[in-house]
C-alpha cells in the first residue's frame, strides 16, 4: 500500500468489541484532514462479502456481528490519503441495527442511494443513540510526503564517472 499523500491506501483493521452489535463505522483523519472513503472497498469477511449500509467522503459504515470479547478485522482498500503529511488517527465505532427505544425518530425525504461495490456516496448511517462501543483518536501509520527537489541544486558531473 502507497502512504503518500493524496495516493490510494489500503488499511486492515483489528479490534475486539466489548459490547455485541451488527453495525461497525470507520473514519480516519491526518490533523483536521479527513481520508476520502468515497470509493472504499472491502475484502471478503468470515461470513461471505461485507455489505457497505452508507458511505460518505468520511466514514463508511458496513454490517458486521462483533460479540463481545471476539476479536474482529476487516480489509479496507482504495481509501485516499489526505493531502496532509502525518500521523494518521483512525474512529472505530460499534453499532447496533434499528430503532433504539427513546431515541428521536426522523424520516428521510427523499429516497437513499443504495451502496454497491462501485463506490460512492451512498446508505445511511446509524444515529449517535446507536453506538456500543468507540474507539477515537487510535494512532494509525504516517502519510508520507513527497519528496521536494530544489530547483537551485545541480549535480556536477551530471553523468557519473565522467570527468569534466
Amino acid at each position: 500500500a502507497c502512504e503518500g499523500t493524496g495516493s490510494f491506501a489500503s488499511a486492515v483493521i483489528t479490534f475486539t468489541a466489548t459490547r455485541s452489535a451488527e453495525l461497525v463505522s470507520i473514519q480516519a483523519k491526518v490533523g483536521d484532514e479527513s481520508y476520502d472513503f468515497t470509493n472504499a472497498r472491502f475484502g471478503v469477511g468470515i461470513d461471505g462479502p461485507i455489505v457497505v449500509t452508507g458511505r460518505s467522503q468520511t466514514m463508511v459504515v458496513i454490517e458486521m456481528m462483533v460479540h463481545n470479547g471476539v476479536g474482529a478485522e476487516i480489509a479496507i482498500h482504495n481509501i485516499q490519503n489526505p493531502m496532509t503529511p502525518g500521523q494518521s488517527t483512525w474512529a472505530v465505532t460499534t453499532y447496533v441495527k434499528g430503532p433504539v427505544p427513546g431515541a428521536a425518530v426522523t424520516t428521510t425525504l427523499m429516497p437513499l442511494v443504495t451502496c454497491t461495490e462501485i463506490g460512492g456516496i451512498c446508505g445511511s448511517f446509524p444515529s449517535p443513540e446507536a453506538r456500543r462501543d468507540e474507539g477515537l483518536n487510535l494512532p494509525g501509520p504516517v502519510v508520507l510526503g513527497y519528496i521536494r527537489v530544489d530547483q537551485n541544486s545541480f549535480i556536477e558531473p551530471i553523468y557519473y564517472g565522467v570527468s569534466n
